[in-house]
């Protein structure tokens, strides 16, 4: 039994789980039938570490956000608390955001709501504002025509050269290539 067949049983079984597929076959056929099977993502061998962590880092943010958006059940004080700072990053999103100023706005200590984003997401606040930083970014890149310093502005960042390099560290290519990428396929 392959690996897909072995997603694919799962699936059945525990409908919520989320699968990241490590291999060496990078057949399109085999990456297009793991992509049907709803695989969060498909590294290729030899890891890359850094990109393997990052992966880690942003399924930990997509399970918390998929597990408050479907909380039936009343929360805990914590979670309300990392709710709403969430909530509040992403309605905030464009504009200068560190812990002091969240700490400042939910009346927290900063060291507090660090340990909230660790505790309770799994990840540390700047690689969760960097996370929605980006996807915000990637959304704009791939359905608008902005220039990427208007794109850079609009996901938060001030400066388009910062823009620009912490984008090509999280997707391995720049802004531009990432459009470029997307038109071309």
């Amino acid at each position: 039994m392959n690996g897909l067949k072995v997603i694919q049983l799962s699936r059945i079984k525990h409908p919520g789980t989320a699968f990241v597929i490590v291999s060496g076959y990078d057949d399109f056929a085999y990456c297009r039938e793991a992509l049907r099977l709803q695989i969060t993502d498909y590294i290729l061998k030899p890891v890359n570490y850094e990109e393997f962590g990052s992966c880690i880092d942003n399924l930990k943010i997509s399970l918390f956000e998929r597990r408050v958006s479907s909380a039936a059940e009343p929360e805990k004080q914590e979670e309300r608390t990392i709710t709403g700072i969430t909530r509040y990053l992403q309605e905030h999103l464009t504009e200068e955001i560190s812990l002091t100023v969240l700490a400042g706005q939910f009346h927290l200590n900063p060291q507090y709501i660090s340990q909230l984003f660790k505790s309770e997401i799994g990840v540390n606040f700047l690689a969760y504002l960097t996370n929605i930083r980006m996807e915000k970014a990637k959304k704009l890149l791939l359905s608008t025509s902005l220039p990427i310093a208007e794109v850079a502005e609009q996901s938060g960042y001030g400066d388009y050269r910062v823009f620009t390099k912490v984008f090509k560290k999280s997707e391995g290519v720049t802004p531009s290539q990432y459009r470029r990428d997307f038109l071309e396929a």
